[in-house]
C-alpha cells in the first residue's frame, strides 16, 4: 500500500497517472484519488489525524497491489512509483501514522469509515448523490464544472445556510479506477434534512430537490453513465435526450418482451404502459 500527495493541478495530474497505469498494463488492486476538499475538511474535523502534519492540504492518491511473488511485487512497485514520481507526486510514509491512508484503508478496515467520505463529514447531513462512471480523461472536467455549478447556485445554497449555519458541500468523494479506462466518480452534494433543530423547514426540502435536479442535469451533459439508475435518474436521462432514438427503442423492445404489461418498475425510463 502506498499513498502520495499530488502537486498543483491535482485533478489533471491524477487523471494522467491513472491513464499511464492503464497504458502500461499494470495490474492494480485499487487506485483512488481524493480531492483537496476532502483532505482539508477531513483534517479540520479531526477525521484524518495521519494528515495533520501535511504542510499543504492538497489532494492525495493511493494504490494497492498484490502479487504472486516478491519479484512480481517489486516490479509492480517500481513501475507504479516511477509513474507517480515522474508526475511530481510526493510519497508519504509507509506507516499509517506517516500518512499512508492506503494501509489504513485495508489493513485496519478504514474503508468502512471512509468510502463515501463526502457524505459523512458532518453528522445528520443527507447525501444527494450524482455518483457516476466516466472515462478517466473526462473526470477533471466534470469536477471543475461541479465547482462552477456550486458558485452559480450560491443563492440557493445560502437559503439552507441561513437556517443551519452550515453551507451544503458540493464535490466528490473518492474517484476510483475501475474497469478498462473508466473511473467511478462519487460526486454530488451534502445538505440537511428538512427536520432541523427541532423544527420542520420545507424550504430545505424544496431547495435540495431543485439543486439536486440541476446538478444531475449538469453532470449528465458530460456524457457520464449513472452508477445507480433509479426511477428518477432514468427518466431524467430520457428527458434530457441522453439516449439516441435507436438505443431507446432497443430498450423499449426488450421491456415489451420481458414485461409486456409494464408491471415491473413502472415509469422507469418513461416506460409507463397503458394508463
Amino acid at each position: 500500500y502506498k499513498t502520495f500527495q499530488l502537486p498543483r493541478k491535482e485533478r489533471e495530474i491524477s487523471a494522467k497517472i491513472m491513464s499511464e497505469i492503464r497504458q502500461k498494463g499494470i495490474d492494480v488492486y485499487d487506485v483512488m484519488y481524493l480531492m483537496d476538499l476532502i483532505v482539508r475538511l477531513g483534517c479540520q474535523e479531526g477525521f484524518f489525524p495521519f494528515w495533520e502534519s501535511l504542510r499543504k492540504k492538497r489532494g492525495v492518491m493511493f494504490y494497492t497491489i498484490e502479487a504472486n511473488s516478491e519479484g512480481e511485487l517489486d516490479e509492480k512497485v517500481n513501475q507504479l512509483d516511477e509513474i507517480f514520481l515522474n508526475n511530481k507526486a510526493e510519497e508519504l510514509g509507509a506507516e499509517i501514522s506517516e500518512g499512508n491512508m492506503a494501509k489504513w484503508h485495508y489493513a485496519e478496515q478504514g474503508h468502512w469509515q471512509f468510502y463515501h467520505n463526502l457524505w459523512g463529514i458532518y453528522p445528520s447531513m443527507q447525501p444527494l448523490s450524482a455518483e457516476c462512471f466516466s472515462p478517466i480523461s473526462l473526470y477533471p472536467e466534470v469536477l471543475n464544472d461541479i465547482d462552477q455549478w456550486d458558485m452559480e447556485h450560491n443563492e440557493d445554497m445560502q437559503k439552507i445556510f441561513n437556517i443551519t449555519q452550515i453551507r451544503p458541500i458540493a464535490g466528490t468523494g473518492p474517484v476510483v479506477l475501475v474497469d478498462g479506462n473508466n473511473v467511478e466518480i462519487t460526486c454530488g452534494f451534502t445538505s440537511f434534512w428538512k427536520y432541523y433543530n427541532g423544527e420542520i423547514h420545507e424550504t430545505i426540502d424544496e431547495t435540495n430537490f431543485k439543486l439536486w435536479k440541476s446538478l444531475l442535469e449538469r453532470v449528465t451533459k458530460h456524457g457520464v453513465q449513472w452508477y445507480m439508475m433509479g426511477d428518477y435518474m432514468s427518466r431524467l436521462m430520457v428527458d434530457k435526450g441522453a439516449y439516441s432514438e435507436d438505443f431507446y427503442n432497443f430498450m423499449k423492445s426488450i421491456k415489451q418482451v420481458i414485461d409486456p404489461k409494464t408491471i415491473l418498475s413502472r415509469g422507469k425510463f418513461n416506460f409507463w404502459g397503458e394508463k
